[in-house]
């Protein structure tokens, strides 16, 4: 009789061979949290599970819920931990549009350098881990003066904003070499297992410096969109500067564009109020 193929699921990591227990009481919560963040650095999200964190720590699974009730308690707890760690600071003087654009920066700038872990902020299990994080952004805004309901529904515009953009440019891109040597990309989670469309579309994107196979992608997912190469001829386009502004596809300039647009949309629908709100 043949071996049974493994069911697919999250994969466990297999425990080390010089794994010790540790003495009860000298595990803290927050070398936990830590210990998540590195094993999803390294292998993925996929890959945070309670029993192999818990390998990690020298402490049994169960003895692990003690300080974390759930997986998903865990990953809400790792997306805290990393985004604390993004600036949100005020400036005193600064406007209301310039704070927007230089926090969600800072966001953009750390899900770049920490793609796994840019990947948590969006996982269907974590919701409450974005909270601290937005809310600090909603802060900032009332600080300046804004009123309460401009400034949660400019909070939740920029959320929203963030993550479609990073849902879309932050999917895992692979390059691989097909038979005759030629470069064909892949996407880990493709439609239809065809891979993701912004490779097909653009076989030149380049690769992360760090890891060839490992980067956020900044070239569009829908073919033809930055190309204009599609079945139909499409209609000339007459803006130059608009053309060569989607030609960024998903590039800092064209998220920092995106935020421009949500603060100018504010400001249109506000008029003719000044909306001129500072940090003091």
């Amino acid at each position: 009789m043949g071996q049974q193929e493994a069911k697919p699921g999250r994969q466990e990591s297999k425990p080390a061979k010089n794994a010790t227990r540790r003495a009860k009481g000298t595990l803290t919560k927050e070398e936990v949290v830590r210990e998540a963040m590195r094993l999803i650095e390294q292998e993925g999200v996929d890959a945070c599970s309670m029993r192999n964190v818990a390998t990690r720590v020298g402490v049994t699974a169960m003895a692990l819920y003690s300080y974390v009730p759930s997986r998903d308690a865990l990953l809400n707890e790792a997306c805290v931990a990393f985004l604390s760690t993004v600036d949100a600071r005020p400036r005193p003087g600064e406007r209301w549009d310039d704070t927007l654009i230089r926090c969600m920066r800072a966001l953009r700038n750390a899900c770049m350098q920490h793609p796994r872990i840019a990947a948590l902020t969006n996982d269907p299990a974590v919701g409450a881990g974005l909270e601290p994080y937005l809310m600090r952004l909603r802060a900032l805004f009332l600080a300046q003066g804004m009123p309460e309901e401009i400034a949660i529904q400019l909070t939740i515009a920029a959320d929203a904003f963030f993550a479609g953009f990073m849902l879309r440019s932050g999917q895992l891109v692979e390059r691989v070499h097909d038979g005759d040597g030629s470069q064909a990309a892949t996407g880990r989670k493709g439609r239809a297992g065809t891979g993701d469309a912004s490779a097909s579309t653009h076989s030149a994107a380049p690769a992360h410096p760090a890891d060839a196979s490992k980067r956020l992608a900044v070239t569009s997912r829908v073919p033809g969109m930055l190309t204009g190469r599609t079945h139909q001829a499409p209609p000339p386009v007459p803006n130059e500067h608009w053309r060569r502004t989607t030609a960024a596809g998903y590039s800092a300039s064209s998220f920092e564009n995106g935020l421009l647009i949500i603060a100018e949309g504010l400001r249109a629908c506000l008029d003719p109020y000044p909306c001129d709100w500072r940090t003091p």
